[in-house]
């Protein structure tokens, strides 16, 4: 049995949702608790970074974890279980790719190409969060040309993924079996319904997330996090609704704020400039500044000439 524990102001995180997707699709007995929440990480100006979970969040191993975990009216399979917990060995993890750490030895050369698949997966979504704590971080020093390269570097890791989904002929993340689906699930749903990500440029992204939002352990999932919220707040205690990321949609104010911050020097000398014939965008919408090869006033018929004549 493995239990999944975390602060409930915790939730959003894409950790825990890794953790017990990747014990789903393992087939292994598994449970979410939720503890009140009594840390900071719910005061938007207090900064922590979201690849460092640990001390939020942990999995808690008991020896009766070899049968296998279904959803009622499914046929349970029986035989030998891929993850085996000793009585004297490890029992607490901080990290979903700790869960191989209990993985039998029988099965490791059976599924090794599998497990390398998978942490080379979880390696790079590391690195997509590292990302987006680095965008939050120069967002709060509100140094634009920061925050743009950091921005910058993040939509190239979205983008590596589209092409990587391209040349993979659409196949990867739609195969709920696979263990690296989940790391790349997870983050992606991170950073879609949490930091603001909108998928228009990332068709390939853009798709396989809808597949996998419908499909059975996702739906199956989601039916475990809400059951287990409304027993929580039917509880006696003085549990309260988990509240939302702190940053939620933070994406969405970076871009305005970078549209601001790379228009043309003249267009934002004219912002909010009134007139007596309205605002000054308007009317010179189109208009050349600096210098110019003939007199403004010019009539263009003789402007035409003079130009011809230079």
């Amino acid at each position: 049995m493995f239990a999944v524990k975390c602060e409930a102001n915790f939730l959003w995180h894409p950790v825990v949702h890794h953790s017990l997707l990747l014990l789903r699709t393992l087939r292994q007995r598994h449970t979410l608790v939720l503890e009140p929440s009594c840390t900071k990480t719910s005061r938007p100006d207090e900064f922590w970074r979201l690849s460092q979970a640990g001390n939020y969040f942990s999995i808690i191993a008991t020896s009766n974890s070899d049968s296998v975990s279904l959803e009622r009216g499914e046929e349970e399979e029986r035989g030998s279980s891929l993850l085996h917990i000793s009585e004297g060995g490890l029992h607490r993890l901080h990290n979903p790719q700790h869960i191989f750490y209990f993985i039998s030895s029988s099965m490791f050369v059976e599924q090794k190409q599998q497990l390398q698949t998978y942490l080379d997966t979880a390696f790079v979504t590391d690195h997509v969060l590292r990302a987006v704590d680095d965008v939050l971080l120069a967002l709060s020093t509100d140094e634009m040309e920061m925050t743009r390269q950091m921005h910058s570097n993040l939509m190239d890791l979205v983008a590596r993924l589209e092409a990587f989904l391209e040349s993979d002929n659409d196949d990867v993340l739609q195969e709920t079996e696979k263990w690296s689906t989940w790391p790349l699930f997870t983050t992606l749903k991170f950073l879609v319904e949490e930091a603001g990500l909108l998928l228009g440029p990332f068709p390939r992204v853009a798709k396989a997330y809808r597949q996998l939002q419908g499909s059975n352990p996702v739906v199956a999932h989601t039916r475990l996090v809400n059951r287990t919220v409304n027993l929580a707040l039917s509880g006696e205690g003085s549990f309260v609704q988990p509240p939302a990321w702190p940053y939620r949609g933070f994406l969405r104010e970076v871009q305005r704020k970078l549209a601001d911050y790379t228009t043309d020097p003249a267009e934002r000398m004219m912002e909010g400039v009134l007139g007596e014939k309205g605002p000054l965008k308007a009317r010179v919408s189109g208009a050349r500044f600096g210098l110019q090869p003939v007199s403004a006033r010019m009539p263009w018929t003789m402007q035409r000439e003079k130009m011809g004549r230079s």
